[in-house]
């Protein structure tokens, strides 16, 4: 059962605390948890011999083979205890290319925390690096999901409710797990729910996954995409061309100078050319026309993929948006020195 996978995959994760390489069995419920992510289903025929209140050993039991371990179920720790509810989403299997596609752009540097995961806004999803920004337009709910409304001949006053601001941080290993499960279990969508202490609970299929969201502040990132005020011009972004001169870009990179250079082009007037590479010099057409000289790092570029490209200068942030069925899509690029 892949679901079992899961849980033993994510037992594994740490071995210091031996409890944590365990899985609970408690009310038809099998659970494991790393401190940070707690993930959890249901059992299935299977398993019916189980002990209903019991910790066993993570290995083997994808396979069946059940081992009761010598820990208290009291000690296993629960990661359950949510606040109140503060807002949801629900991610179905075509939001998920762009869901991927979003977190491409998160932080992956630990001193900068809070962009380490994609940011729920009001109405978007989006996640940055201080580089390039990408982002799809979703509607997220704020505010706890209404209960089905009861048929009374009476109408009471509602109650006063507190504002809640928008705005969360899904750290990137939740966000990868739900990508992983969303493919190994061929569920339809994912359901999440954020919580007034920090915490988020996700259910795709069966699975449940119960963690902590990040505890910081977000940029404020509608500041770094261009006025469409002060836009100049617009041209076309083929990513098939883009990505068909990455691997070469890649190479002729590690060839002049190591991995540690940036690779980056310089595009102007549907030419591209290699940039920051002593000694090697290339050139490539491309449909891309902007009027003047500027460079990006070819990555980036390739990870945006097709859209329409708009610029005010060489120094301001691009804005490239492009939408895949009924999703609309948009990233900033920040360029580089050339």
């Amino acid at each position: 059962m892949k679901q079992y996978k899961t849980l033993v995959k994510h037992a594994k994760k740490r071995a210091v605390v031996p409890i944590l390489n365990c899985v609970r069995i408690k009310d038809g419920i099998a659970s494991t948890t790393d401190l940070d992510f707690e993930i959890s289903v249901p059992l299935n025929a299977d398993a019916v011999l189980l002990d209903n209140k019991a910790v066993y050993h993570a290995h083997g039991f994808d396979k069946w083979i059940f081992v009761k371990a010598d820990y208290p179920i009291e000690d296993f720790p629960d990661m359950t205890a949510h606040g109140d509810e503060i807002g949801s989403v629900t991610l179905t299997e075509k939001h998920m290319p762009s869901f991927e596609w979003v977190l491409l752009a998160a932080a992956k540097e630990k001193t900068r925390y809070y962009l380490n995961g994609i940011y729920f806004d009001k109405g978007a999803i989006i996640a940055t690096d201080g580089h390039r920004l990408h982002s799809f337009a979703h509607d997220v709910t704020w505010g706890p999901r209404k209960p089905e409304p009861k048929k009374s001949g009476k109408k009471k006053a509602d109650a006063p409710k507190a504002e809640i601001k928008p705005g969360v941080i899904l750290p990137t290993r939740a966000c990868k797990m739900i990508l992983e499960l969303m493919k190994d279990t061929k569920a339809k969508q994912c359901e999440l729910v954020f919580f007034s202490n920090n915490r988020f609970s996700a259910t795709v299929g069966e699975v449940t996954i119960e963690g902590k969201l990040i505890n910081g502040t977000f940029p404020e990132w509608k500041r770094v995409v261009p006025n469409q005020k002060n836009l100049k011009g617009k041209t076309i972004l083929n990513g098939t061309e883009i990505k068909t001169v990455f691997p070469q870009v890649r190479v002729l990179t590690t060839i002049a100078a190591g991995s540690r250079t940036r690779a980056g082009i310089v595009i102007e007037k549907g030419k591209m050319r290699t940039a920051n590479l002593p000694g090697i010099s290339r050139e490539w057409n491309v449909t891309t026309d902007i009027p003047f000289q500027v460079g990006f790092d070819v990555k980036y570029l390739n990870e945006v993929g097709s859209g329409i490209l708009e610029y005010t200068d060489a120094a301001s942030p691009f804005k490239i948006t492009d939408r895949r069925g009924s999703i609309e899509r948009m990233a900033v690029l920040m360029p580089m020195r050339v």
